[in-house]
């Protein structure tokens, strides 16, 4: 359907249904590549109360022990027995930008955003692969909570 921010990636055409515990489901969710070594499904925390359970906050790829779901699509369905995640606010980041900013892959920094609800996040995870532009990926909830728009002045602090 279009490409990402980050080099190579995209989110496709097609869209899944996902059922959730007690049948509960989000109809219309995109599916992100390149195809990656494992399946994960990434929610929002007022998606996980809808559906019915608690999603732990993980980095991508972390999905031990995470709950599962089952997902639809015209083609049949696909069960996952883990894979269920709430996304570790995070920040993709060039080697270079590793070097200006003090910090490596796997270290955290903060997020300062500005605006009538400003408030900082403690916890994002520094990401940094070559191909990776500067980029700070928080989901919608976070999002809103911060009132976090266009012109929203936002500084990444380590």
């Amino acid at each position: 359907m279009k490409a990402l921010y980050q080099h190579g990636q995209y989110a496709a055409q097609k869209t899944v249904t996902f059922i959730g515990p007690r049948s509960r489901i989000i109809s219309n969710l995109r599916i992100l590549g390149p195809c990656r070594e494992i399946n994960q499904v990434e929610l929002a925390f007022t998606d996980g109360i809808s559906l019915g359970f608690d999603i732990p906050v993980r980095a991508s790829g972390h999905i031990t022990g995470t709950p599962g779901c089952m997902l639809m699509a015209p083609g049949g369905f696909l069960e996952l027995p883990e894979g269920v995640i709430r996304a570790a606010p995070h920040v993709h980041m060039h080697p270079d930008d590793d070097d200006f900013h003090g910090v490596k892959a796997g270290d955290f920094a903060r997020l300062q955003v500005g605006g009538d609800c400003g408030m900082t996040f403690d916890r994002v995870l520094v990401r940094t692969l070559p191909d990776f532009k500067l980029e700070v990926h928080i989901d919608t909830d976070e999002g809103n909570a911060c009132g976090l728009g266009p012109s929203t002045p936002c500084q990444l602090l380590t």
